[in-house]
């Protein structure tokens, strides 16, 4: 493919679908949270502020994708959408996609796991019986981490990397794209290492935001740091967001 060579229009298009269900993502997510904090009367975006955080993060990238793939679209008798504009609509969906996993999935998998640690306890079984069922929680919570946190590493790392390898564009125009999303990919580390220092300094933890901002890199590993023990959540006073 030569380095002129543009984008056909149903590919512009069908990343503009992919977006959409984003954007339906991020609200349903916000809806579940600021239900979940009603139903345990606290305020839901403390409770849940390292999810609510990757959410505005991820909300504002796929605006910004969906603007830049509307941009590229040229409209004609041959439809196409201009190439240097796709690859920067492409690397901020991937990001948007990957806040998408941190913001919402995080909290569906610790739920799941502490349902699972509940309900032995619920009904009261035979001390044998509820440590092999906390084995088998544990066991398919470990699985899903892996399984999300698979996913999330290749929306972030390996779709970009050969997204850049296999689009038709000057090398040089690859280091460049490669090095803005590199650049974009710090800061978006930097901003969601701020909601679990916040947290942990709330409850007297000795972490430093650097440390957090490492961590970053490898993001499922604080999902459970992050997400809220719902085991502990008592109700109090309903509260507004």
């Amino acid at each position: 493919m030569s380095p002129s060579t543009d984008i056909d229009l149903n590919v512009g298009r069908s990343r503009l679908s992919i977006l959409s269900i984003a954007l339906a993502l991020f609200l349903f997510g916000t809806g579940v949270f600021v239900s979940l904090g009603q139903h345990y009367e606290v305020r839901p975006v403390w409770v849940f502020l390292t999810s609510f955080v990757p959410i505005t993060i991820g909300f504002a990238l796929t605006l910004a994708a969906l603007l830049v793939f509307l941009l590229s679209q040229r409209l004609g008798a041959r439809g196409a959408c201009e190439i240097w504009s796709f690859c920067c609509g492409e690397l901020l969906m991937y990001l948007a996609l990957a806040q998408t996993l941190s913001g919402c999935l995080q909290n569906f998998v610790i739920a799941i796991v502490s349902v699972l640690r509940i309900k032995p306890q619920e009904l009261a079984l035979a001390p044998d019986v509820a440590r092999e069922v906390g084995g088998l929680s544990e066991g398919l919570f470990s699985l899903l981490l892996l399984a999300t946190g698979v996913v999330w590493a290749g929306i972030i790392y390996a779709a970009p990397v050969l997204f850049l390898l296999r689009i038709g564009i000057p090398r040089r125009g690859r280091w460049l794209l490669g090095a803005a999303y590199l650049l974009l990919l710090l800061a978006v580390f930097w901003i969601s290492a701020f909601p679990y220092q916040i947290k942990a300094r709330s409850v007297g933890k000795p972490r430093t935001l650097g440390g957090y901002f490492v961590s970053q890199f490898w993001q499922p590993a604080l999902w459970v740091e992050g997400a809220p023990d719902f085991q502990t959540l008592a109700p109090s006073k309903p509260s507004d967001p």
